[in-house]
């Protein structure tokens, strides 16, 4: 196959595109140049002018390697386009296709990523090009929305400025435009979408994403995959892997020392990881006070200033059993999750749910979550069977059911220490299935399904 990304960076999209060029496909990559860039590029002599209302932008294009010798090709202008602007996203959308139709032989996939190259697939359209287009979905607060006016910037038929279109509310919307318009689009895991689907967390495309939903491929994508690596991280106690999994232990008493919860008591370390977006309602005030006295340790990293009452004030009552870490720091949240037994998951779902539960199986450290579409996609429950499983859900909304699996069920496998480690490691085994090749390989598939050979 022959596939080309276009994104804001390079960042974006290095790891998937050399992930392909290793499985044998034909990659290349568009992006804007960048100062950084400077004395390490080659001129082509190649100018794309691209209209943007009605000014005629040049594109000059110079080549580049990236990582794993990636071919790269940089567009530059003459006069810097603002940030987030409507005339940004038009260059940029443009200019990819402008050049995708140049290059010899011709890309079968465009590979999206960001809002700015999102109304690529209305120009491919326009012109009845042959290209798949695959726009990667990572975020949904950057839209490029713009005032309705802009779309007189496009250049497009006035029949593109509709409801299968670009128009969102009267407005131009690039990432709706990419999601209508596109082949297909990936997000992170179901349960990404999942959450997405609904508001507050949709920022209002929660409609859009329902209605294309069948377009969807959730790959999952654990940001920064190759660096989450217990038996490679500096960040943590020691160092440990499923061939030697005895640096857990250490880790652990890493984690009760530093923030000086008690180190010995009856129950295991769970942690929240709670983030801004989140209710308050996630750990009931009854099954909270039943955890604590019943010896168990709760860890809450959170990026608020305060906490719910609840919390805070078992935080003051309990100060060796409940710990508040306010703005945790990588290294804090490495030793964290390296060193905690469990990771609890209360939100139904949550856009950071997959990549979160990722990395906690990672390091050996077992979910606990709420079921929701997409949790099965991460861990099957455990409780069919004591040689199967990878973590432990509740399925209604309940404090009785919550504290079935967290005051029962994982208390009972804390207190068995053969069951405890046989989870761990198919914890960390699971989670290790997940790399960088499998990603591209699903990737792969899925240009298959949209007919590439």
């Amino acid at each position: 196959m022959r596939i080309v990304f276009a994104g804001p960076q390079l960042g974006a999209i290095s790891d998937l595109a050399g992930a392909l060029q290793r499985l044998g496909h034909e990659v290349a990559a568009i992006l804007p140049f960048d100062d950084a860039a400077a004395g390490r590029t080659r001129p082509t002599r190649v100018q794309i002018p691209i209209a943007v209302g009605s000014q005629r932008i040049v594109g000059e294009i110079l080549q580049a390697s990236g990582p794993e010798k990636l071919p790269c090709y940089l567009v530059r202008t003459i006069e810097p386009l603002p940030p987030h602007s409507a005339e940004r996203g038009v260059f940029h959308s443009q200019l990819v296709v402008e050049l995708a139709r140049r290059l010899i032989p011709s890309p079968d996939v465009l590979q999206l990523c960001g809002w700015e190259t999102a109304l690529a697939p209305a120009y491919i359209r326009q012109s009845n090009l042959p290209f798949r287009t695959v726009l990667d979905v990572r975020g949904v607060e950057a839209q490029g929305s713009f005032d309705g006016a802009d779309f007189g910037l496009t250049g497009l038929p006035t029949g593109f400025f509709s409801p299968g279109g670009v128009e969102f509310f009267g407005r131009l919307n690039f990432l709706k435009g990419g999601l209508v318009l596109a082949n297909a689009f990936s997000v992170n895991s179901r349960s990404t979408l999942a959450a997405w689907q609904g508001e507050p967390a949709g920022r209002g495309v929660s409609a859009v994403l329902a209605e294309q939903a069948h377009k969807c491929a959730p790959v999952l994508f654990p940001e920064d995959a190759d660096a989450w690596d217990p038996a490679t991280d500096s960040l943590i106690a020691r160092n440990f892997s499923l061939d030697e999994p005895g640096g857990k232990a250490a880790c652990r008493a890493s984690l009760l020392a530093s923030v000086g919860l008690a180190k010995t008591t009856r129950g295991p370390i769970v942690i929240l990881n709670r983030n801004k977006a989140e209710p308050d309602d996630g750990v009931p005030a009854s099954v909270l006070d039943r955890w604590l006295a019943a010896d168990g340790r709760l860890l809450i990293l959170t990026p608020r200033e305060v906490e719910s009452a609840d919390l805070e004030a078992a935080a003051r009552r309990s100060a060796a059993h409940l710990r508040i870490v306010r703005q945790p720091g990588d290294a804090m949240m490495r030793c964290a999750i390296a060193g905690a037994d469990f990771q609890f998951f209360p939100g139904v779902p949550t856009a950071e749910f997959a990549t979160a539960a990722w990395r906690a199986m990672r390091y050996g450290t077992i979910p606990l979550a709420r079921d929701h579409p997409g949790r099965s996609d991460l861990f099957d429950d455990s409780a069919l069977s004591t040689d199967r499983g990878e973590g432990l859900t509740w399925f209604v909304d309940s404090s009785a059911a919550l504290w079935d699996t967290l005051g029962h069920r994982a208390m009972e496998i804390f207190r068995n220490s053969d069951r405890l480690e046989a989870l761990r490691l198919r914890a960390m085994k699971r989670a290790a299935s997940v790399t960088m090749t499998s990603v591209a390989e699903a990737h792969v598939a899925l240009y298959r399904r949209l007919g590439v050979e």
